[in-house]
């Protein structure tokens, strides 16, 4: 008898518990809410983020190949790290959007057959974007139809299709830190860029090279065509949209001093600089984090690259090892064209100097 009165008080005792923590669970929802406020424009509410906290997304480190042979060296993209934003967004932001502002000609072209990829590109960076960095870029719907919000900046675009001032692709360029170019394959099966939203680029600028086919933009290249010419074409042609594909490259550029970093990063006639006296302190590895990925829609290839900067005297030792290996490989027509004779000397005293600093 005893027993059963226990357990019903127990049941009886349980249940008011029961209502009180769902009692509170509703307060803390409305207090919430309240504290939170009227959503606005259609926009939610971003998260906490702090961008100058994240550390850009890690270089790919120099191999040190001690026989040099011109490499593809593809791998299976990092996708969840498709496309990176750090804590140098920011400053990064201000120089492509000065550019993209002034010299429009050189940094976006596209061709009447790329409209349909650019704009395919644009959706698929921004949907990545949105759930990648979900409080720093968000879409919404507008009454002009949907739009992206880049939370950070306080942009807003539009995602409807062609603009008169921007294209879809300078509108991915502009969100992301990286620069986007769309390929196609021509009637007689050669790859060409046929779209290009690119601020930083090496030796070209894109009012002089679109159109181009990836054979002659290489054309420069000693044996670029005859070592990996076809099989470059032949990644490009098979590449399946569910298996996107990375590569890393590397190039010494020689800079002076005081030079602006706009000045760095927009290289249109090269990084070699002869006229410029090569200065350890001055000099720049400059990498290249190079994406390539299936659009499924379209079926065009959208190629996109990521710039880093790493001044000489930065690079770890190890590194620094590595490169001078590589560099020593190099056979004489592709140390000419990567100006091995300008600075070289400059690269090995400052080895052979760091050599002697860890030793003591």
């Amino acid at each position: 008898m005893y027993g059963v009165q226990y357990s019903s008080e127990r049941l009886i005792a349980l249940f008011w518990r029961n209502i009180a923590v769902l009692a509170a669970a509703l307060l803390f929802r409305w207090l919430w809410r309240w504290r939170e406020g009227p959503k606005s424009g259609g926009l939610s509410r971003p998260t906490v983020f702090d961008l100058e906290k994240i550390a850009p997304y890690p270089s790919e480190q120099i191999k040190g190949f001690e026989k040099h042979r011109i490499r593809m060296a593809l791998k299976k993209m990092d996708r969840i790290n498709w496309l990176t934003v750090d804590r140098n967004y920011c400053s990064l932001y201000e120089i492509r959007n000065t550019l993209f502002n002034t010299q429009k000609e050189k940094m976006v072209q596209c061709l009447p057959e790329a409209r349909e990829a650019c704009q395919e590109a644009l959706r698929e960076i921004v949907t990545f974007l949105c759930k990648r960095y979900p409080a720093m870029f968000e879409t919404y719907a507008s009454s002009s139809g949907q739009r992206v919000r880049n939370n950070k900046t306080g942009e807003e675009f539009s995602l409807n299709g062609w603009d008169d001032s921007l294209s879809p692709l300078e509108i991915a360029a502009r969100l992301s830190m990286d620069d986007m170019n769309i390929i196609l394959k021509n009637k007689e099966g050669m790859h060409y860029m046929a779209a290009t939203a690119s601020c930083f680029q090496i030796g070209w600028r894109a009012d002089e090279r679109i159109g181009e086919t990836i054979a002659r933009m290489h054309a420069p290249v000693p044996q670029w065509e005859k070592e990996i010419g076809y099989a470059a074409n032949k990644f490009m042609t098979r590449l399946a949209p569910e298996m996107p594909m990375e590569r890393a490259s590397y190039f010494i550029q020689v800079s002076r001093p005081g030079q602006q970093l706009p000045e760095i990063l927009f290289q249109p006639d090269g990084v070699v600089h002869t006229d410029l006296e090569p200065q350890a302190e001055h000099l720049i590895i400059r990498k290249e984090r190079q994406s390539f990925t299936r659009l499924p829609k379209s079926g065009a290839l959208l190629f996109n690259v990521k710039t880093s900067l790493t001044y000489l005297p930065d690079l770890p030792l190890e590194e620094l090892r590595n490169m001078v290996k590589e560099i020593n490989s190099w056979p004489e027509d592709m140390a000419k064209y990567k100006g091995r004779e300008h600075w070289g000397l400059v690269v090995h005293e400052h080895c052979k100097k760091r050599e002697r600093d860890e030793v003591r």
